[in-house]
């Protein structure tokens, strides 16, 4: 039997997850039915995490098929233009999502040119 968590929010900023994003997220992503606000700023994910992120976001039990989460930050993450442009692909067409957080990541003006048309975008 599967557990079902009511999780609404998760806040695992300042954590150092990098290496540890795949199963922290995973167990919690495809337990949680309810989750509206993912908080992973601070957590050096860098590319490659957000390269893992998007692989959760678009998973067919993933963040993608979630009509609840609505809040995403991953502030300080040292995502650059590059990792911007992953994660844009991974939520564009997310069902809910109104509110995605990106500041602090090393992203030049020409990257932050492809950003969303959210509800809101910081």
């Amino acid at each position: 039997m599967k557990s079902n968590f009511s999780l609404i929010s998760i806040d695992l900023g300042k954590n150092n997850i990098s290496s540890k994003i795949g199963t922290t997220l995973q167990y919690f992503v495809s337990n949680s039915f309810k989750l509206q606000q993912l908080n992973l700023e601070h957590n050096n994910l860098q590319l490659k995490g957000i390269e893992f992120l998007t692989s959760v976001v678009s998973c067919e039990q993933g963040l993608m098929n979630s009509r609840s989460l609505k809040h995403l930050n991953v502030s300080g993450n040292n995502i650059g233009d590059k990792g911007l442009k992953v994660l844009l692909r991974g939520v564009e067409k997310h069902p809910s999502l109104q509110e995605l957080r990106t500041a602090f990541n090393d992203i030049t003006p020409t990257g932050g040119c492809c950003r969303l048309g959210l509800k809101s975008h910081r």
